[in-house]
């Protein structure tokens, strides 16, 4: 067996180990974010329909980037140089109500829409425009966490509505959650409803199917834990694996019932399976993770997809047989999980 094949061999065996790591802390749920390096955030502008207009991102300190949304509402932007965390708006051309959006960190799906906005402004208990203005001086006026309670009394308040289009209002993280603008699941919820905030009088009016609705500030959210969902037992889910390793490019498939219950298992099981140091006899294989990414479209129902993407190095180095063995090699797999069928009756 020459060096090359040997290496070979190894890289297989290490996707082997890496895809069974994750497979190891599977259990069910789902949620939407990502670490690492990179700098990009993306997501949907959307009121139901696509928000034709320019997204906006400021950081911490005051750098502000600007890209058009594209016709479906989505939009892609790059925050390379820049600090978190993040405020966004979506200016709509031609005029309209400008929409906000929060994200903590790069390389994450963050929308933005009248949910987003009503969550951010429900959370600030203030004006949105000025706070977008003087963001790099107020950059502790918004978290996740006072985010999440918000967002966790907006899905309590529309749990009827978010069931009229298949969605469980106990998991759906709609700040985090891609979707696109077929007026199906949340867009259809978007289209339902009219937001309107007054930033000077603070007066907020929610209409569902242009009913004037009564909101519930205290209503109780002790049944709602955004980002997960239940997994149906029974339920089938296609794993997919793809890998580029030094340019070279392969494909694996399994039947599962299980997927990564959240973005913090599926780093946790990365830093655990991913990261840790695989051994080999007469060798040591040591993993670096340089771009590590997760997110879901979907809330468990089927169709219902989940990626996680990784990107680093792993360095080979020990002797086998006589030989020495020192090698890099470029790693970038996919991991994906799609869920295929319904539970058996």
């Amino acid at each position: 067996m020459n060096t090359q094949s040997l290496i070979s061999r190894l890289t297989v065996l290490i996707i082997s180990l890496v895809a069974a790591a994750l497979l190891a802390g599977c259990g069910g749920g789902g949620g939407s974010g990502g670490g690492g390096v990179g700098g990009a955030l993306g997501g949907v502008a959307a009121t139901g329909a696509p928000v034709d207009g320019i997204v906006y991102v400021t950081d911490s300190n005051g750098i502000e980037v600007n890209v058009p949304a594209e016709v479906d509402g989505s939009f892609s932007i790059s925050v390379e140089g820049m600090t978190p965390p993040y405020l966004l708006r979506v200016i709509p051309n031609g005029g309209g109500d400008v929409l906000y959006s929060f994200a903590s960190e790069k390389n994450i799906t963050v929308n933005i829409t009248p949910l987003t906005t009503l969550a951010l402004y429900l959370a600030h208990n203030g004006d949105l425009e000025q706070l977008y203005a003087a963001w790099s001086e107020n950059i502790d006026a918004l978290n996740d966490g006072v985010i999440e309670a918000q967002q966790g009394i907006i899905n309590a308040n529309l749990d009827t509505l978010y069931g009229d289009y298949s969605i469980d209002a106990t998991f759906y993280d709609f700040m985090n959650v891609a979707f696109t603008t077929d007026s199906t699941g949340i867009d259809g919820v978007l289209d339902a409803l009219d937001i309107a905030i007054d930033f000077n009088s603070g007066n907020t009016t929610v209409l569902v199917y242009g009913e004037l609705f009564a909101w519930e500030q205290n209503i109780d959210t002790s049944m709602i834990n955004l980002g997960d969902f239940a997994i149906e037992e029974g339920s089938t889910w296609v794993f997919t694996v793809s890998d580029s390793i030094n340019d070279i490019h392969f494909t694996e498939q399994a039947l599962l019932s299980s997927v990564p219950n959240d973005l913090e298992q599926f780093e946790a099981v990365s830093q655990d399976g991913i990261l840790a140091d695989f051994q080999f006899e007469g060798l040591e294989i040591n993993i670096n993770i340089t771009s590590l990414t997760y997110d879901v479209t979907g809330s468990g129902e089927v169709g219902t997809a989940i990626s996680g993407h990784l990107v680093g190095t792993v360095r080979i180095n020990g002797e086998v047989d006589g030989q020495i063995v020192n090698e890099t090699v470029n790693l970038n797999t996919v991991f994906e999980w799609e869920r295929t069928d319904s539970v058996p009756a």
